[in-house]
C-alpha cells in the first residue's frame, strides 16, 4: 500500500556544511516525486534520510503520519535501488531477488512465487537461474528493481539508478519506471541530475540547490513558470534576458526586447516578471522582421543545430535549428533576425 511522506524542517549538517538545510515537504501516497539537482545539492543526502541511512541533525520524518525519524533502514516500509545496484555476483538472479524475503523468513513456496511474480513484473520471466555476469546492463537494472519490488514496499527510493546506462537503455528504463509506478501504485522517490528524467516521470519535483528547495511543483510549473533564474537554467532555459520594458495588463504580459515588442498570455500572473527566458526550440531565423542578431557560435547536436546568437546590445539568445538546414547557411558571423514564435517567452519572476 502506498505511503505518504511528511518532512518538517529536516536538516543534516556535516561539520559546518549544511547538506540539507531546513526542508519542509509533503508527498502524497502513490505520488512519483523527483529530487532534481546537481552534484552537491543535497538530494542524495535527503534520500538517505528518507531511507533511514542517515539521521537528520534536526527535524522530523513521518510516514503516513507516524514519526520514523529514529527508525533504522531495515525497519522502514521502503526499499532502495542504488546507483551501483549492489547485486550479489555469486548469486543467481532469483537468489538476488529473493534475498530480502529469505532474511525475513517465511514459507519457501511463497517466496518462490513472489520472486517469480517480481521477475515477471520487470519482464525477466525465466531468468531466475541465470548469473548476474550473464546479464546486460539493462537486465541488471531490472533485477535490482525486482529485488526492491518483491518486498512490496509502500515507498520505493531510486538513487540515480540510470547513471551508468547508455542513452538508449536510459530511455527504455525511464519508460519502465513509469510503467512500474502505474502498476504497483507505490510512492516513488527518484533522485537525479537529469532534467529530462525528472520532467518525463514526475507528478511533482523539487529543484534542489545548496541543501534547499528552489522550487517545488509539477513539471509544467517548473518548465513554464520557473521560480527564479537558477531553476530556469537548470531545466535548460539558458537564454535569460532583461526586457527594456515589461508590463502586465489584462492577463497579458507585454515586453520589449532589443527594441521589438512581444506579448504573451499570462493567466494567474499577479506581477510583471523581472526577466524572461527564451525557449531555444521556439526561435527561428529569417532575413528580416525579428530581432537583429549575429551568429556567434554554431554546434551540430545531431537532430538540430544549436546556434548562439548575439543582438546589437550584447544579449545572447540560443536557437535550435532543424538538422536538415544547410550548415553553410548558418555560418559564424552570419547576420539575420531572430523571430520568437508562440510559447518562446517564459516568465522568470526572481
Amino acid at each position: 500500500m502506498a505511503i505518504s511522506i511528511s518532512l518538517d524542517n529536516v536538516a543534516r549538517a556535516f561539520g559546518t556544511v549544511k547538506a540539507v538545510d531546513g526542508i519542509d515537504l509533503q508527498i502524497c501516497a502513490g505520488e512519483f516525486f523527483t529530487l532534481l539537482g546537481s552534484s552537491g545539492s543535497g538530494k542524495s543526502t535527503l534520500l538517505k534520510i528518507l531511507g533511514g541511512f542517515e539521521k537528520p541533525s534536526s527535524g522530523s520524518v513521518k510516514f503516513d503520519g507516524a514519526d520514523v525519524t529514529g527508525v533504522p533502514a531495515n525497519r522502514r516500509p521502503c526499499n532502495t535501488v542504488f546507483q551501483d545496484l549492489a547485486l550479489f555476483p555469486h548469486m543467481t538472479v532469483a537468489e538476488n531477488v529473493g534475498y530480502g524475503l529469505r532474511v525475513r523468513g517465511g514459507n519457501r513456496n511463497d517466496r518462490v512465487k513472489r520472486v517469480n511474480d517480481a521477475l515477471s513484473l520487470v519482464d525477466l520471466k525465466g531468468y531466475g537461474e541465470r548469473t548476474i555476469a550473464a546479464l546486460s546492463g539493462g537486465q541488471r537494472q531490472r533485477v535490482a528493481l525486482a529485488r526492491a519490488l518483491v518486498m512490496e514496499p509502500g515507498i520505493l527510493l531510486l538513487d540515480e539508478p540510470l547513471t551508468g546506462l547508455d542513452e538508449r537503455l536510459r530511455q527504455q528504463m525511464r519508460d519502465e519506471f513509469g510503467r512500474l509506478h502505474r502498476k504497483t501504485g507505490a510512492t516513488f522517490i527518484l533522485v537525479t541530475h537529469n532534467q529530462d528524467e525528472a520532467l518525463t516521470l514526475s507528478d511533482r519535483l523539487a529543484v534542489m540547490h545548496n541543501g534547499r528547495f528552489e522550487q517545488v511543483g509539477t513539471p509544467d510549473d517548473v518548465l513554464n513558470r520557473p521560480a527564479n533564474e537558477f531553476v530556469a537554467r537548470f531545466v535548460g532555459l539558458e537564454s535569460i534576458v532583461t526586457p527594456e520594458a515589461v508590463r502586465l495588463e489584462d492577463k497579458t504580459c507585454h515586453a520589449t526586447i532589443s527594441g521589438k515588442h512581444f506579448s504573451f498570455a499570462a493567466p494567474g500572473m499577479t506581477a510583471a516578471p523581472r526577466k524572461l527566458a527564451i525557449r531555444p526550440d521556439r526561435v527561428t531565423l529569417s532575413e528580416d522582421g525579428g530581432i537583429p542578431v549575429t551568429v556567434a557560435r554554431h554546434h551540430f547536436r545531431g537532430r538540430h543545430h544549436e546556434l548562439v546568437l548575439v543582438t546589437g546590445d550584447g544579449t545572447t539568445i540560443t536557437a535550435e535549428v532543424p538538422s536538415d538546414r544547410s550548415p553553410q547557411s548558418l555560418g559564424i558571423g552570419m547576420v539575420a533576425t531572430a523571430e520568437l514564435q508562440d510559447g518562446a517567452l517564459i516568465p522568470v519572476m526572481t
